[in-house]
C-alpha cells in the first residue's frame, strides 16, 4: 500500500478479499492464495507466512512480491527471529530494512499472529517498499486481514475434520448394514427347514388323524397351516429384502412409458369383477435397472389396487414431472388413505397401517421400493388422509443428454 487508501477503498479491499478467500477450494493452498490477496488488495509489495515445522523450526515461504517488490532483498534471519517473537509474544512486531543499494531502498515491514483456537498457527509478514513505517490505518487494515486469514484457515480445518468424519460415519454405517443384511439372510435361512418340518408334520397329522379329529381339533391344525404359511411368506419377502442390498444393477435405458402399461395390463387380468379408471400420463425415458423398476411399479400399483378394492369405482392416476435434475413420478389412488401422522412407518420392513383383516400383504413392499429407488440415486414418500386416498411418490435422476 504504497499510497493511503480512503476508508471507502479499505471497505472494497477487504470486501474484496474475504470474496476471495471465502472461495477458495480444497485444493488450494490458503497461505499461496492469503499471500496473492496481500499483493493483489492491499498494495503490499511483498507477503509471505511464517510456520513451525515439526521439529520446531520457523520457516518462512510462500512468498509473494509485487513488480517492483520481486527485486527486494529481505534479510531472512532477521524476519525468522521477527517471527520468533510473534509466535511467542502474540503481538505484532515491526522491522525496517536497510539496503546497500540506493537503486533498491529501505522497506518497512510488519509481522501479525494469526490465530486459530486462541494459538497462534502462523505469522503473516507484509511489507513496502518505503522509508516510512507503516501507518496505523495500514495495520488497523492488516490485522482485520490476519483475522480473515486466521478465519478461513478455521474453517478450511473445520471442513476438512467434518468430511473425515463423515466418511468415518459413513463407513461405520455401511458396515453395519452390511452385518444387518447377512444376519437377516442368515436367520431367515436358518428358519426355513424348521418351518418346512412343521408344515410337514401338520399334513401328515391330518392325514394319520382322517375324520376322526372335531372341529376345533381342524381348526387348530388348519390355523397353524395357515401360519406357517404366512410365515414363509413373510421368510421369502425377507431374504428378497436382504439380496436388494447387494444385488448387481445393470442401469439401461427404460422406457417408462412400456413398463408401466405392461404391468398395468399384467394386473388388469386378475381384476375383471372390478371396476377401475385409470389414467396414465405421458412417462419419460429413466436411466435404471429395468427389473428392480419393474418391481417398483407393480409393487404401487398393486398397492393402489388392493386400497380401492372398498370403493364401487377405483380411480389410478399414474404420471411424471420434471423436477430440474431429476424425474419425479407418482401413483394416486382414491382408496382408504393413510393418517400423516404414521408417514413416517410407511416403508419401514414389517410396517402395516391396516390390519391384515383389511387388507393382506407382509408389509414389505414398500421398504424394497424405497431401498431400489435409493440405489438409483433417489427418494421415495407418500401423502394421504384417511378415506382419501394416497399418493405414492419416487424421484429418479434425469438422463443427462450427451
Amino acid at each position: 500500500m504504497t499510497e493511503s487508501f480512503s476508508d471507502k477503498q479499505e471497505l472494497k479491499a477487504f470486501i474484496n478479499a474475504a470474496q476471495y478467500l471465502a472461495g477458495l477450494t480444497s485444493g488450494q493452498d490458503i497461505w499461496e492464495e492469503a499471500g496473492k490477496v496481500l499483493v493483489k488488495f492491499f498494495g503490499a509489495d511483498f507477503a509471505a507466512f511464517a510456520r513451525h515445522h515439526a521439529n520446531g523450526a520457523i520457516e518462512i515461504d510462500h512468498w509473494s512480491f509485487s513488480g517492483r517488490g520481486a527485486s527486494a532483498r529481505l534479510p531472512e534471519n532477521e524476519m525468522t527471529m521477527a517471527a520468533g517473537d510473534v509466535f511467542e509474544s502474540g503481538f505484532l512486531t515491526f522491522i525496517s530494512i536497510a539496503s546497500d543499494d540506493p537503486a533498491e531502498g529501505p522497506a518497512a515491514a510488519a509481522l501479525f499472529p494469526i490465530l486459530h483456537e486462541n494459538r497462534v498457527i502462523a505469522v503473516m509478514l507484509v511489507g513496502h517498499l518505503s522509508s516510512s513505517p507503516l501507518e496505523n490505518e495500514t495495520l488497523d487494515l492488516y490485522l482485520a486481514v490476519a483475522g480473515l486469514i486466521g478465519a478461513t484457515y478455521s474453517r478450511k480445518i473445520s471442513l476438512v475434520q467434518l468430511e473425515e468424519l463423515v466418511e468415518e460415519r459413513t463407513a461405520e454405517l455401511t458396515a453395519v448394514n452390511q452385518e444387518l443384511e447377512r444376519f437377516s439372510y442368515s436367520v431367515s435361512h436358518d428358519l426355513r427347514a424348521p418351518l418346512r418340518h412343521m408344515s410337514g408334520f401338520v399334513e401328515l397329522l391330518k392325514k394319520r388323524l382322517g375324520d376322526y379329529p372335531d372341529a376345533a381339533t381342524r381348526d387348530y391344525m388348519n390355523m397353524i397351516s395357515e401360519a406357517s404359511k404366512k410365515m414363509g411368506m413373510l421368510i421369502d419377502d425377507l431374504l428378497n429384502f436382504s439380496r436388494l442390498g447387494h444385488s448387481q444393477m445393470q442401469r439401461t435405458k427404460v422406457n417408462l412409458n412400456a413398463l408401466v402399461k405392461a404391468v398395468v395390463q399384467e394386473i388388469q387380468q386378475d381384476l375383471k369383477e372390478r371396476d377401475i379408471r385409470w389414467e396414465i400420463g405421458e412417462l419419460p425415458d429413466v436411466l435404471a435397472d429395468q427389473s428392480l423398476l419393474r418391481l417398483v411399479i407393480v409393487n404401487l400399483v398393486s398397492n393402489a389396487v388392493k386400497f380401492t378394492s372398498t370403493r364401487p369405482k377405483a380411480e389410478i392416476k399414474i404420471g411424471c414431472r420434471d423436477d430440474g435434475d431429476k424425474i419425479t413420478c407418482s401413483v394416486t389412488d382414491n382408496g382408504v388413505g393413510f393418517d400423516m401422522k404414521f408417514v413416517h412407518k410407511l416403508f419401514g420392513v414389517f410396517q402395516r397401517l391396516h390390519s391384515q383383516r383389511e387388507f393382506e400383504g407382509t408389509g414389505i413392499g414398500l421398504a424394497n421400493i424405497q431401498r431400489i429407488i435409493s440405489r438409483h440415486g433417489g427418494r421415495v414418500w407418500a401423502e394421504g388422509a384417511v378415506g382419501q386416498g394416497a399418493t405414492f411418490y419416487f424421484s429418479l435422476p434425469k438422463i443427462r443428454e450427451t
